[in-house]
């Protein structure tokens, strides 16, 4: 009998560890520890989400799927990503959280139209293009009364000299409009051509061409053509055209004409 008490205690004290070696201190490694309480690893998931910290040391060895933020349970891997928070949601980096499918350097969350390269916010607005370019949910705002088109022109200019060099005869100008800059052209006859300028808020318009070849059997011209529109479809304007140089019998000429617009371009 005494000897089977003795064996008894000789194991006894080869599985028990002394009290100076054990280490109750809680680790992420899938073991409950005294401290630990009654949930393994339980001190490793602060916002009680079922999900152990990203942050802690060991848990990545333990367990396929951490928590990115570990103090709030709204984030979690089991969750879907919300779009446009700033967020990692689902703690999946490569879930995107914005994205630019239209490639105009605005993402979705900022972008009023993510599919069409032509909206995007702090963009210019084109004027009669139908678009809102700047999203700012006015289409074509601020530009005014839209003079595109072409008009007719009544009495209809009409002078030639240099031997028909230089020839004015139409009775249609185009209007290119995009505020404030305008282009006007005439259709039909060889001068004045393209003549370039702007309109103001009220209507008002002034475009100017000057043509200088420099060179001493040359003729210079200028063209100058003002006016008012006193609706979308109707201006009172002036063309004059003035020579210099080696222009023969060209002598400064100027026109008043009513246009009166029979084509509308938007």
């Amino acid at each position: 009998m005494r000897t089977s008490l003795m064996t008894l205690g000789l194991l006894t004290a080869c599985t028990t560890l002394p009290a100076d070696e054990a280490d109750p201190t809680p680790k992420c490694d899938g073991v409950l520890q005294e401290e630990e309480g009654a949930v393994i690893d339980g001190t490793f998931d602060r916002d009680n989400d079922g999900f152990k910290d990203a942050d802690a040391p060991g848990c990545a060895d333990v367990y396929a799927q951490l928590d990115c933020n570990d103090d709030n349970p709204n984030i979690r891997p089991d969750v879907a990503e919300t779009l446009c928070n700033g967020v990692d949601d689902d703690c999946n980096e490569i879930t995107e959280d914005n994205f630019d499918n239209d490639g105009d350097g605005s993402n979705n969350c900022e972008d009023c139209d993510d599919t069409d390269e032509r909206m995007w916010p702090g963009n210019t607005e084109i004027c009669w293009d139908s678009v809102d370019n700047d999203c700012d949910a006015i289409i074509d705002n601020e530009c005014g009364a839209n003079y595109n088109g072409t008009f007719e022109i009544s009495p209809a200019p009409l002078y030639s000299c240099a031997l028909g060099v230089m020839n004015i005869d139409f009775d249609q100008l185009a209007v290119v409009y995009n505020p404030p800059e305008v282009t006007m052209y005439n259709v039909g006859g060889i001068q004045p051509g393209t003549m370039s300028g702007t309109i103001d808020n009220v209507g008002y318009f002034y475009l100017e061409k000057e043509v200088i070849l420099g060179t001493v059997a040359a003729c210079d011209e200028y063209y100058r053509l003002f006016g008012t529109f006193t609706d979308a479809d109707h201006f009172d304007g002036t063309l004059q055209a003035l020579y210099s140089g080696f222009c023969l019998n060209c002598a400064f000429q100027e026109w008043t004409f009513t246009g009166t617009r029979i084509d509308a371009t938007y």
